[in-house]
């Protein structure tokens, strides 16, 4: 059996590699099924292809009642297993009004954003229904987990992949495979600005400090400066009763809170500016010391 699938990723991957004076077969745009699950298996975790469909110009039907498709869209097609379902469509939108849409009509649609803590309630995690990334949008709903992801070409329409998960690990119902250490769980809860992505790769273009045990760090892509950054977090530890005990530099504050056996817990964060554009070095280290 031969499921046809939308070729324009392969066509231009063709158009970079092959020499110019070859010119592609003529015939349908099609691929052998059994190579097209040979060629998702790796990128959709649990899939292996018994069970599944796809479906080409719809979004597939246990997904159409709860995805909202922006007017003027165009349904590529997707893929629905019964682990994994994954919808592509284009649309005449930029990246910010596609958040704004779908942070407004996917609540609508029963969805609703992932705890802040996620899987953790200490450290810096990403804002509400933001991926680690800072592009993609994240949404759960009852052991499910859907993720959005743009993707720009230039002068191309903006195409968004929808993935949804069965027991998604973005969501907050996820299984913990690791137990962090007591000290760090100690740790507030810090959540990033909306569309900072966190830890990604193009932020470390050199060798980044790892927290110790009291302590952890992250490298942040975002336009927002150290001092910003520094009174975006600092809203946070004052509402959540810490309290700064120092007017230190721009880039780095310490809070203090009352502890029990006449100690205080002291929090340093330390915002500095990395050596790749666009990113920031952040740091959190927190310590026990006598209550004065």
């Amino acid at each position: 059996m031969r499921s046809r699938i939308v070729g324009s990723a392969l066509v231009l991957a063709c158009a970079v590699t092959a020499p110019a004076q070859i010119v592609p077969p003529a015939g349908p745009d099609s691929l052998p099924r059994e190579l097209v699950e040979a060629l998702l298996r790796p990128y959709l975790g649990l899939y292996s292809g018994r069970g599944s469909g796809f479906v080409i110009g719809r979004v597939p039907a246990s997904l159409a009642p709860y995805f909202f498709v922006p007017p003027g869209a165009r349904v590529l097609g997707g893929i629905e297993s019964p682990s994994t379902t994954v919808v592509v469509l284009s649309v005449p939108m930029s990246i910010e009004e596609v958040r704004a849409a779908y942070r407004k009509e996917q609540l609508r649609l029963g969805w609703a954003p992932p705890s802040p803590a996620g899987s953790r309630g200490w450290g810096f995690v990403p804002a509400p229904g933001a991926g680690q990334d800072g592009t993609s949008l994240v949404f759960c709903h009852i052991g499910q987990s859907l993720q959005i992801v743009p993707y720009q070409v230039p002068s191309q329409p903006l195409t968004l992949t929808a993935t949804v998960q069965n027991y998604g690990s973005s969501c907050a119902n996820q299984v913990q495979f690791s137990s962090p250490s007591a000290a760090a769980m100690e740790l507030p809860l810090l959540v990033n600005p909306q569309d900072a992505g966190m830890n990604d790769r193009t932020c470390f273009g050199s060798i980044v400090g790892i927290g110790g045990g009291n302590g952890t760090s992250e490298r942040l892509q975002t336009n927002l400066s150290p001092a910003q950054l520094l009174e975006h977090f600092s809203r946070q530890l004052s509402d959540s009763g810490w309290s700064t005990s120092s007017s230190a530099a721009a880039v780095r504050r310490v809070w203090t809170r009352p502890d029990s056996g006449g100690l205080a817990r002291e929090l340093t964060l330390t915002i500095t500016p990395s050596t790749v554009a666009g990113c920031q070095e952040l740091s959190v280290q927190l310590r026990r010391i006598p209550n004065r």
